[in-house]
């Protein structure tokens, strides 16, 4: 059975059609569409901001609304994060990229179809608000903003376009530039994800800037190739590996790049890593005390070289923790976000090197060489120059010393040599623990039990039995009052658990002799 379609053609989606969309055949025409009620701006000239956001919500098309896109719980985060970016709402101009609401349970994907037959709309109306004011900024906010203003669907998702300036064939005169960003909406399903729009908005300030930087590299054909490195020098570096088991699979190349030639990567290829005969120049490599080492999450790369090498490669400065030092939210640390975000550079990485990967496991050794190398010189290139760019923040902000170099680094360290070796446990202090712990939460969970009984006595009461005819039964079960429990835990003394120990049993010495158990990834 056909639903039976309702025409709602409104004006606004005669005005729709006169900038050229093509409602008759989008398959939302028949849906509620924003109703007119006079433009948000009086003057187009006075826009500053462009914000295209997704397709209306409940709030734009109820009846008697007011045509103004981003409105309800999701124009009010906007509004804030305008207000908290230098933005103004009263010179932001607001659309969609669809002008009616989608039908369709919440959470499916938009037609593509309606896209296409909505995109000439936001497209003359985009080249109508630049025709006034050709410096406005524009952001495209969601994923489905991001496909109708590249006129295709985007080649990667909004989490990885997100803070990057791309091109749109949207503008008046031409491709227009515009910033990626998240959705009010989704912040607000998200809100640890807030922190990222406010970076775009704040970033949206700034004129476009594509970086098309590349370094030379050149292929090192024996060690002696390479420039001994100055006193003082930082030198970058970064392994490509087939896969990521350190156990199985093989390296193919390592990468380095000198501070006083920040233009320029030395390959080393992995044939020429393998080969016995250079080990003792490697470990002189490795041991300058006055050279600072600087790779990201280079504890990947060291456990590599460690099991299959024997070198011992130090890191002095891993710009993946120096960004968790700086922002812990999860997400952010990877290196390609890092460097698209910090110096607007297209994601390389999807361009030279996903061409080549197929299927769930990608074996980078399929990657031809010359792909591979130039991939790995763009790697450790930007990673020094990161490195510059985080350590400068982490001093701003008083962390460098301490926690960074203090704490952080030489954990890292030790957390490659347990992740090689594994570790001993005392299983019995780890019993204990568990037993302590348990019983104490237990004990805990009666006294709050008895506490919400006296607050709350009515959750307590017995329930009425659905039996008149037999009435309802006192229930003499009573909750005690904190003492000792079932557990065996007296939980009527305020006595803080030992913070040495975990109980008596714990703080025994440990039998290293005959109670411990290796745990870890190390060799057995």
């Amino acid at each position: 059975m056909t639903r039976r379609m309702k025409p709602v053609h409104t004006w606004e989606k005669s005005k729709a059609m006169m900038l050229g969309a093509d409602c008759s055949h989008c398959p939302y025409y028949n849906e509620p569409g924003p109703v007119l009620d006079g433009p948000v701006l009086e003057r187009f000239q006075d826009v500053e901001l462009i914000v295209v956001g997704e397709a209306p919500g409940s709030e734009e098309v109820r009846p008697g609304g007011a045509f103004r896109p981003l409105i309800g719980q999701s124009g009010r985060l906007l509004n804030a994060a305008l207000e908290q970016t230098a933005w103004k709402r009263e010179t932001t101009y607001c659309t969609n990229a669809l002008l009616c609401k989608p039908s369709g349970k919440a959470g499916e994907g938009l037609s593509d179809d309606a896209l296409r037959c909505c995109r000439p709309r936001l497209v003359n109306e985009l080249a109508q608000v630049h025709k006034y004011n050709p410096e406005a900024k524009l952001v495209g906010m969601g994923g489905t903003a991001l496909a109708a203003l590249l006129g295709h669907p985007p080649e990667e998702g909004i989490k990885a376009t997100r803070g990057r300036w791309l091109l749109s064939e949207a503008g008046p005169e031409g491709p227009l530039w515009f910033l990626a960003s998240y959705h009010p909406a989704f912040i607000l399903r998200n809100p640890a994800q807030c922190k990222d729009m406010l970076d775009d908005l704040t970033k949206a300030h700034q004129e476009p800037i594509i970086n098309t930087w590349e370094p030379t590299y050149e292929v090192v054909q024996q060690v002696e190739d390479l420039i001994y490195p100055k006193a003082g020098e930082v030198i970058a570096a970064d392994l490509e590996t087939s896969q990521v088991k350190y156990r199985e699979d093989v390296i193919l190349c390592l990468a380095l790049c000198y501070s006083s030639q920040p233009d320029h990567v030395y390959i080393v290829p992995g044939s020429l890593m393998y080969d016995t005969r250079d080990s003792d120049v490697w470990w002189q490599f490795w041991s300058r005390p006055d050279v600072e080492f600087v790779g990201h999450n280079f504890k990947f790369d060291q456990k590599f070289m460690m099991y299959q090498l024997g070198w011992k490669p130090r890191c002095d400065f891993d710009t993946m923790l120096a960004h968790y030092c700086l922002e812990e939210r999860k997400g952010t640390h990877d290196l390609k976000s890092l460097i698209q975000f910090n110096f607007d550079v297209p994601n390389y990485e999807h361009q030279m090197i996903k061409p080549h990967l197929h299927g769930a496991n990608p074996d980078y050794s399929l990657v031809p060489k010359d792909v591979l190398y130039k991939y790995a010189a763009m790697d450790v290139a930007y990673t020094l120059k990161l490195k510059v760019l985080l350590e400068q923040q982490l001093r701003e902000q008083g962390l460098y010393d301490t926690p960074f170099r203090s704490i952080i680094m030489p954990l890292s360290e030790t957390a490659v040599q347990v992740e090689l070796n594994g570790m001993y446990i005392d299983m019995g202090r780890v019993n204990a623990a568990y037993t302590y712990f348990d019983e104490a939460l237990k004990s805990l969970y009666a006294t709050i039990q008895y506490n919400v009984q006296d607050l709350l006595p009515e959750l307590f009461l017995p329930a009425a039995d659905p039996r008149p005819d037999r009435g309802v039964e006192p229930d003499n079960a009573q909750i005690s009052r904190p003492g000792t429990v079932e557990t065996g835990v007296d939980t009527g003394t305020t006595e803080p658990p030992d913070a040495a120990g975990v109980g008596e049993a714990a703080r025994q010495e440990p039998d290293f002799g005959q109670n411990r158990e290796k745990v870890g990834s190390g060799p057995e």
